[in-house]
Formats: structure tokens, C-alpha cells, sequence
């Protein structure tokens, strides 16, 4: 089984790293591999992992705001 990729979001104002499957961003590359591997087998999402996602993070910033 070849290894998951992540794909550099190179507009971004800093590294962002986008899930291929979900298109979710995340900072840390390893996190959006484990997102990729995640997705490809299962079709589906890992809440586990998701809470890492910049969107996850974002929504939680504008709900306590």
C-alpha cells in the first residue's frame, strides 16, 4: 500500500497541508497524511484527527467570540 500524501497549500499565508480526500487543511503534515490514510480507507472522517483541521479551529475562535 503506497503512503498517503498531503498536499502544501502554496497560497496560503502560512504552511498549510490539505487533505487530497476531504480537503481539509491542517499544519502539520503528518496530521493531514494521517487525515489522507484515514479517508482513502474508510470514507470517512476521523473526528480524532479532524479537530486538528485549521477549519476545526476557526469554527471553535468564532464560537467563543
Amino acid at each position: 500500500m503506497k503512503e498517503p500524501t498531503a498536499k502544501l497549500n502554496e497560497t496560503a499565508p502560512a504552511k498549510q497541508y490539505r487533505c487530497p480526500e476531504c480537503g481539509l487543511h491542517y499544519e502539520d503534515e503528518a496530521i493531514a497524511k494521517k487525515c489522507a490514510a484515514w479517508c482513502s480507507k474508510h470514507k470517512s472522517c476521523n473526528l480524532e484527527i479532524t479537530q486538528h483541521a485549521i477549519e476545526t479551529k476557526k469554527l471553535k475562535d468564532q464560537s467563543q467570540a
